[in-house]
């Protein structure tokens, strides 16, 4: 197995694994209603996204202390911040539409960051 493929699967796949269970039991079980924003609404999502940021931090800190490091590292912990809100907001059933919008952005730009990091910028 290739160090790339080790990665990803290790620092990427493995902490989706909480949320695909969740999602696999909403599936089989007898939740009726599955939509969108019922998914977005699942915590495991969130701790996904904070799990990632944290990784795309820790490659990001050993390095150069150029301006470029010092905004993506800023954009990580805006990230993990407006997670732990959100976290607080789907605990306490206070969640709006755009939940959908925040979590898919969320659970997209942080593994891309930090795959970007690890293999294409750093890798020179």
């Amino acid at each position: 197995m290739s160090k790339f493929t080790r990665w990803i699967l290790i620092n990427i796949f493995l902490p989706l694994s909480p949320f695909i269970l969740r999602l696999f039991i909403i599936f089989i079980g007898n939740e009726v209603n599955i939509n969108i924003h019922s998914i977005a609404e699942i915590p495991e999502i969130l701790f996904y996204s904070i799990f990632i940021c944290v990784i795309a931090l820790n490659i990001n800190m050993d390095k150069s202390e150029m301006k470029f490091e010092q905004i993506i590292r800023l954009f990580l912990y805006i990230i993990i911040v407006l997670d732990f809100i959100t976290l607080g907001m789907v605990y306490s059933s206070n969640v709006g539409p755009n939940i959908v919008f925040f979590c898919i952005v969320t659970f997209l730009i942080p593994p891309l960051i930090a795959i970007t990091y690890r293999f294409f910028y750093f890798e020179k």
